[in-house]
Formats: structure tokens, sequence, C-alpha cells
């Protein structure tokens, strides 16, 4: 094999696991790999940008300019899985000099297939955000009549022109982290 040709070769083989969790993923577009489709908003109108949580770059990010202390956010309903629990998680950022930001990441459950007849919501404490990417994971139980469910994801800052960013939105079965190096097990 010509050199130039591992090295492509080998980072396949380095992104194979994160590939495969994709792939387990409810949400549609999750990772942002081309735009924002598939995600109702509210707040701001989320555009695309090549900025990658994982330096990918055949990939991108959802990103929003936030106008002031006014929340914003994207949401998405999906089919609930008959799994007792069900793991969400993203990548998010602010700007530099953004203010004191926050993003939320919650999951709402109903007992139709269309996220319309609600039955209950969870929401873990809000994330206090910085300008690294940070990673946030929380396991929501599935009440036993859930037949649907509306993963939100949001935040703002408390300075205008500053840009909120999420990537690699999750919501599926419980599993590894990217890293595969600890899973969230209880005690």
């Amino acid at each position: 094999m010509k050199p130039e040709r591992s090295l492509p070769l080998a980072a396949l083989l380095f992104l194979g696991p994160a590939w495969a969790d994709h792939e387990l993923n409810l949400l549609d577009n999750g990772r942002f790999d081309e735009n924002v489709a598939a995600w109702q908003s509210f707040g701001a109108t989320p555009t695309w940008s090549p900025d990658d949580a994982q330096a990918l770059p055949f990939s991108g990010s959802m990103q929003f300019q936030v106008g002031g202390d006014v929340p914003l956010g994207v949401r998405q309903c999906v089919t609930a899985p008959s799994l007792d629990e069900l793991q969400a998680g993203m990548d998010i950022r602010q700007s530099a000099g953004a203010g004191n930001g926050f993003g939320v990441l919650s999951v709402s459950w109903f007992s139709d297939s269309s996220c319309t007849t609600s039955i209950s919501g969870e929401t873990p404490p809000f994330i206090v955000l910085s300008p690294d990417w940070q990673r946030r994971r929380a396991i929501f139980a599935r009440p036993a009549t859930a037949e649907s469910a509306r993963l939100f994801i949001g935040g703002g800052t408390s300075s205008g022109g500053a840009t909120l960013q999420m990537d690699n939105i999750y919501f599926g079965p419980r599993r590894l982290f990217h890293d595969r190096f600890e899973q969230r097990t209880a005690p």
C-alpha cells in the first residue's frame, strides 16, 4: 500500500466507533454534516457552520446569533423505542466574551406518535457555557405509555452579538461516550 493511502484509511478506522454510534441516533441530522435541516427552531433561526466539535473537515455544527437575554433553541419529535432508558447528549459552546451563557437539554414524553398529547417532561440542570466545546449527556427514563418524545436543546447568553454552537446531538439507546473510556452505570 502506498503511504499516501494509509493516512485516510487510518483516519476512517479511528472514526469507526463514532459513526457506529451515529447509526443508533433517533434524531435526523444530529451531526450537521451539511446543513441544519430537520430541526424546528424558536427564538432565532439557526445556521450551519463549518466549525465541527471534533474538528472533522467533512462536518459542521449548528449555530445561533444570540440577540441578548432571549432563550433560543431547536427541537425534534421522534418515535420512542420500547427501552426503559434513553440517553441524550450534545456538544455545546458559546463565543468568547459572550457573558454568562447557559444551555439546556430536555426531553418531553407523549402518549401519541406525533408529540401532541403530553405525559411528562424532564430537564437536567442548566449547563454553564464556555468558549471551549463541552460534551453533556443525560439519561432519561421513558414512561411506560410513551409513544413519542421531543428532545429540546437550547440556550442563551447575557450579551447580544454572541454565537451559540451545538454539535453531535444524540438521542437514543444508552451508550458509551465517544471516547469509549467511561460509561454511566448504576452503583
